[in-house]
């Protein structure tokens, strides 16, 4: 159910009622045994999704409140000696999505942001090679350097996304992210039409890969709205 719930989110948009299934299903298995890890960690998993969903719906509060559930009990079973690249990972995009929900907010997202780092930090130790970290790493940054508003802050924060791609190059939230930060670029340094190419051939690239285009299509009219092209905005 959990896939399930995922692949109707980058497709659809939507999963919430599945989130929710998965959630009841996973309550209903620790409730026989409350200390199963797999299980523990799956929750986790279902409660970030279910968050962004009921962001993406507008229920900010309900969907801060799956974020912090979620943060909580994996930084409950996190071990400080020990990283867990399972539990580290699930814990950073808890974290991420915390700090993205402070910037939304117009509040500083920083402590959110060095929590998230240091659990994909902790992930890389042991597995140098999982996109998921190299990608909420960059997303971390991007959410710091959004808030900053600093070409400066923006640096290293793609080539994160890169290894990310280079480990699974047909990640579409990988590419958008990518693009996002490309653009973030763009709106700091403009009028540098240097800027411009590169966040548009990212868009256009992240058209290509096997998902429903229509947050795609919503990040590249962002982009024709800040250099003034309205008309193709509102294409």
């Amino acid at each position: 159910l959990l896939r399930l719930a995922d692949a109707e989110w980058h497709e659809q948009g939507a999963g919430r009622a599945t989130y929710e299934l998965a959630l009841a299903d996973l309550e209903r298995a620790l409730a026989a045994n409350p200390d199963r890890a797999t299980e523990r960690i799956a929750r986790a998993w279902a409660r970030i999704g279910l968050g962004r969903v009921l962001d993406a719906l507008g229920a900010a509060t309900e969907a801060e409140r799956e974020w912090q559930a979620a943060a909580t009990e994996l930084g409950a079973m996190r071990s400080d000696d020990e990283p867990n690249a399972e539990i580290d990972g699930a814990l950073g995009w808890a974290r991420v999505r915390l700090a993205e929900h402070r910037l939304a907010d117009k509040l500083p997202p920083k402590a959110q942001v060095e929590a998230a780092l240091q659990a994909f930090d902790r992930v890389l130790k042991v597995d140098a090679e999982s996109a998921s970290a190299w990608h909420g790493r960059g997303v971390a940054r991007l959410v710091l350097a959004t808030a900053l508003f600093q070409a400066r802050a923006l640096e290293g924060v793609v080539e994160d996304f890169d290894k990310a791609l280079a480990r699974d190059p047909k990640r579409l939230d990988v590419h958008l992210d990518k693009a996002r930060a490309l653009m973030l670029a763009f709106e700091v340094e403009k009028p540098i039409a240097a800027r411009w190419d590169p966040a548009l051939a990212q868009f256009d690239l992240a058209l290509k890969q096997p998902c429903s285009p229509w947050r795609v299509h919503a990040g590249r009219g962002l982009l024709f709205e800040l250099r003034g092209q309205f008309p193709q905005a509102v294409q």
